[in-house]
């Protein structure tokens, strides 16, 4: 359902962005890492660049401008399946979002077919509970 331009088509037929187009363009644009055609979650977890890392659902060991990966959890959003095996750590999940970690418990992200922006504080204990827990992979660069 890619696009011309900039966006991916939305159910209405309007160009929109949602989490893995905004990463696809953070890795393109600012890192200059040519991924190919826009992927969903699980496909983008799967393909080269940077460093791929197990988390395992815990905060300590994300650091900030990592691309984190989440499995569909509380959300009730089923996700895109895709196995992985990544650090030793095979998983066969549906992956349902895509973020990066800015540190100290925020994150930059695009939840909804709109644009992009930084959670602060107002998201930080959604940000604990949730999102740390469902976050199995990180991508460093």
């Amino acid at each position: 359902n890619s696009a011309k331009g900039r966006g991916k088509k939305r159910a209405d037929g309007k160009l929109g962005m949602d989490c893995t187009l905004f990463t696809y363009l953070v890795m393109k644009e600012a890192l200059g890492i040519n991924t190919g055609e826009i992927k969903s979650v699980g496909q983008q977890l799967n393909m080269p660049g940077g460093k791929r890392i197990y988390v395992g659902g815990k905060i300590d060991k994300m650091m900030p401008g990592d691309i984190c990966y989440q499995v569909a959890g509380k959300t009730g959003y089923q996700g895109h399946p895709a196995s992985v095996n990544i650090d030793g750590h095979s998983m066969s999940k549906s992956w349902s979002h895509v973020y990066i970690y800015l540190g100290d418990h925020k994150c930059v992200e695009c939840t909804k077919w709109s644009g992009a922006g930084v959670d602060g504080l107002h998201y930080q204990e959604r940000f604990k509970d949730t999102y740390a827990s469902t976050t199995m992979f990180v991508r460093r660069f």
